[in-house]
């Protein structure tokens, strides 16, 4: 649709409602099914990129490199976490980088493994106890890391001196976060749940990319999948026997739409046409399951090993910096990676919220029935 010229604009009013996964299985396969889709997606642009940008305004450089910082971050979260929390323990607790490195990055290619060839009971295990330990391990850095920051800036009080120093790159990120969420009067409290997001998210950066692309051949959507008898989203208790009727009768007064009608076969020709035209002939139309499996395993083995070969080099990369380079550097780098795309967001954030402030403004002030502005789109 963008390729043909439609927009995408942000509301930030709008409501919606969906089925939430209920149990940590589920929200692994829908977590699998929406990273699998965002990479897809994100490459699927960087191939049309030409005519999506001459068809749609709103491809900006900027738009642009965000996504393709996004992208990139998506690939390279795992080692770029794991590197983190190496440089943590060793400023915070002393435990040397060339040691924890190692250690961690076994950690990961063990896990894709078990991720590749173990069952899905074996990899809810494993994932499981994996998230448990990054998590125990980032909630021991977040206590001494702000046990470091409060000591750090006494220190720098007692001395009559107040520098600029990377760990506020930190303490921007989260007054970045607490400003998006203050942007929102309405979800505000939302903050509360960030507390605890904050813990988890970098055991998320480092499983879900590993487990999602190790997963590519489960087709299974994730959520909603047990939802297959009468009643299983009845708000309250449901009585079959007696309410059967009642239902029948129900549904019976629903119209019934078939192709038999003009309405139907308009709308059939659309979708088909939809079909051919955007999505081609190359995507699963009625694929048989055999050939289906073998082709997504062998696609699988690809892209598992270029995201784990692609980890690979960069946690090389940050280990030179390391070795070879200015500790602050390091910080400065990562930073840089990570929040860019960040950065962008709260900048088209805040734009439009002055936008969106501005018009609810002049229509209370001159009312709804009347033309604010007209603004001509190239």
């Amino acid at each position: 649709m963008m390729m043909r010229g439609w927009k995408l604009e942000y509301i930030d009013h709008c409501r919606n409602s969906t089925h939430c996964p209920e149990l940590f299985t589920e929200f692994l396969r829908q977590r699998r099914r929406w990273v699998l889709s965002e990479l897809s997606n994100m490459a699927l642009i960087f191939q049309h990129l030409v005519t999506l940008i001459r068809n749609n305004a709103n491809f900006s450089v900027i738009f642009i490199l965000s996504l393709l910082q996004m992208f990139l971050w998506v690939l390279v979260s795992p080692s770029t976490t794991l590197f983190i929390l190496s440089l943590s323990y060793e400023i915070l607790f002393g435990v040397p980088v060339l040691v924890a490195i190692p250690v961690t990055h076994a950690a990961l290619l063990c896990y894709a493994v078990v991720c590749c060839v173990g069952s899905r009971r074996t990899q809810n295990s494993v994932t499981l106890v994996f998230l448990a330990v990054i998590a125990l391990l980032m909630l021991s850095v977040g206590a001494a890391f702000i046990k470091y920051v409060v000591d750090s800036i006494q220190e720098d009080m007692i001395q009559g001196e107040f520098q600029f120093k990377p760990y506020f790159l930190v303490l921007l990120l989260v007054s970045g976060t607490i400003y998006a969420a203050l942007v929102h009067p309405g979800e505000w409290q939302n903050l509360v749940y960030g507390v605890a997001y904050a813990f988890m998210f970098p055991a998320m950066f480092v499983i879900l990319p590993v487990y999602s692309v190790a997963n590519m051949v489960d087709q299974s959507w994730g959520t909603r999948e047990k939802a297959t008898r009468l009643g299983d989203y009845w708000c309250g208790s449901i009585n079959a026997e007696k309410d059967s009727e009642k239902i029948e009768t129900e549904a019976a007064r629903l119209p019934v739409l078939t192709p038999k009608t003009s309405v139907a076969k308009s709308e059939l020709q659309f979708w088909e046409s939809l079909k051919s035209s955007l999505l081609g002939t190359t995507v699963n139309c009625g694929r048989e399951t055999e050939w289906l499996h073998h082709s997504l395993t062998k696609l699988r083995n690809k892209c598992i090993t270029l995201t784990l070969l692609l980890n690979t080099v960069w946690l090389g990369v940050l280990s030179c910096l390391y070795l070879f380079a200015n500790t602050d550097i390091i910080c400065y780098v990562v930073a840089g990676v990570f929040s860019f795309s960040l950065v962008v967001q709260l900048v088209g954030l805040t734009s439009y919220k002055i936008d969106n402030c501005l018009r609810r403004h002049i229509i209370r002030k001159v009312g709804s029935s009347h033309q604010i502005w007209v603004k001509e789109r190239h």
